[in-house]
């Protein structure tokens, strides 16, 4: 059985400093990102579902570019705006699975979602399994598990931790999909279509030696190029068009599936 309501409602059409082929005029995937900013602004009012029941984004604002990401510099507001889509779109993209009749498990919010719930976004704090974590332990979420990230300004430690937590709750997801009772697929979490779903090292986020790509990733890895301590501006950007990439090549996996 297969639907497009994944890939209809949650495909992230921002792609992160790559070109855009002008040679189509139909070609509204890829965009080529600049200095400039995008034009709109997002905030967590108005980039948010139509009703949680319905588990829909409204079109025209999913398909909002953020720009100015680039490898040797980014906006604070254009990072801020992506991390929103990212977490919108996949805390919803959870509720969506719990309520999903094509799917056993109904635990995708309270362990997989990024934040605490959809009506506590990036202001709000961290779901609480991966505040249990030991790396959510590691990274003292259990004092202060506030998500912090702002369109004002954002840290290193912030950043950073937003980028593991989008890794620990993608691995939480595909391990419930590849243990469901409905589901027939038992691939999600590392053969999923052309790329693994699971995120791992690059050569881009991680010093390679010691690290490997079948080394998962994770900011408290002192290998690691992106940490609470600092962040390399090319391994965001790398590891932003990795987990994109990731994230759509799983949502056209659950639609083949459900």
């Amino acid at each position: 059985m297969a639907s497009t309501t994944y890939v209809d409602n949650f495909t992230i059409t921002d792609i992160v400093n790559e070109t855009r082929d002008d040679s189509d005029a139909t070609d509204t995937f890829s965009v080529q990102y600049t200095s400039n900013e995008g034009a709109g602004t997002m905030n967590e009012d108005l980039y948010a579902p139509t009703a949680v029941a319905t588990h829909t984004i409204p079109t025209a604002i999913r398909a909002m570019r953020t720009g100015a990401i680039l490898s040797d510099g980014y906006s604070q507001k254009s990072l801020y705006e992506l991390m929103l889509q990212i977490q919108i779109n996949w805390d919803t993209a959870m509720a969506s699975l719990d309520d999903s009749a094509g799917v056993a498990a109904t635990t995708f919010v309270s362990t997989a979602s990024i934040s605490t719930g959809l009506a506590v976004p990036l202001s709000g704090t961290y779901n609480a399994t991966f505040m249990a974590t030991t790396i959510g332990k590691t990274l003292g979420l259990e004092r202060s598990s506030a998500i912090g990230l702002n369109p004002n300004g954002m840290g290193a430690r912030e950043i950073a931790i937003f980028c593991q937590a989008l890794t620990t709750q993608i691995a939480t997801a595909t391990a419930l999909m590849d243990a469901d009772a409905t589901l027939s697929d038992i691939n999600y979490g590392l053969t999923a279509t052309t790329v693994p779903i699971n995120m791992y090292f690059t050569a881009k986020t991680g010093w390679c030696p010691p690290l490997a790509t079948t080394d998962a990733f994770d900011i408290t890895n002192p290998a690691s190029k992106i940490k609470t301590t600092g962040i390399h501006q090319e391994a965001l950007v790398d590891y932003l068009n990795t987990a994109i990439r990731h994230i759509n090549a799983l949502w056209a996996k659950l639609d083949a599936d459900i």
